[in-house]
């Protein structure tokens, strides 16, 4: 939940498309979540972030994450007026962020998403922005903070490790250092890699430790 004082500027990350270009329940959630955020806290602008993502590479009429969000919205009271910017072209967060930067006059920044997604977005969030940045969870019903836990893991290490001594602000290196990260991170063959080179280590810690420490 939202920790310090409410900010009136807001970005609301994707959460990802299903492979026909329908959101899946975390988009869903986080759109929904905008919308409670924006009544409750009279947020005067609101930016939604998320390209078409890698399950809809191929589907040339599948939408942006961001316009499905917009959507969403829209239907569930949000006052158009109230959006001012669509980030259709980002492959994975860190890139909304860079892609984001301009439009942001606020000096404070709420970002809507889910529990399990906070720390990483934060993360980059503070590297790129210059404004003060808290976050919002977004109202998860059944998803959220449940699924795909070794996902999350392995993109926040994968993201750390990429990061690792980039100057905050710096937008070339970070640019230079995203195309290296979405390169790892952007294809469910590399997702599969990392994830299995993640369980197999964590097997070979539990499998040396003594049995009385398992």
């Amino acid at each position: 939940m939202l920790t310090q004082e409410c900010a009136r500027q807001v970005v609301v990350l994707g959460g990802g498309l299903t492979p026909d270009g329908q959101p899946s329940q975390e988009t869903y959630e986080r759109a929904v979540s905008a919308v409670y955020y924006t009544d409750r806290f009279d947020a005067d602008s609101v930016i939604f972030g998320g390209g078409r993502g890698f399950l809809a590479d191929g589907l040339a009429d599948v939408r942006a994450e961001a316009d499905v969000m917009e959507q969403i919205a829209v239907e569930h009271g949000m006052d158009p007026e109230r959006i001012i910017g669509l980030d259709r072209s980002s492959r994975n967060t860190f890139e909304t962020f860079l892609n984001i930067k301009p439009l942001l006059t606020e000096q404070k920044t709420a970002i809507i998403t889910h529990a399990y997604h906070m720390p990483r977005a934060l993360r980059m969030a503070r590297l790129v922005l210059p404004q003060e940045v808290v976050g919002f969870e977004a109202l998860a019903e059944h998803s959220g903070k449940a699924r795909a836990p070794l996902n999350e893991r392995v993109l926040q290490l994968a993201t750390r490790l990429s990061m690792t001594g980039v100057s905050v602000g710096d937008d070339v290196t970070l640019r230079r250092r995203n195309e290296v990260l979405a390169k790892v991170i952007d294809t469910p063959s590399r997702i599969g890699l990392l994830k299995a080179t993640l369980l197999r280590n964590h097997t070979s810690v539990e499998a040396s430790k003594p049995a009385s420490q398992k």
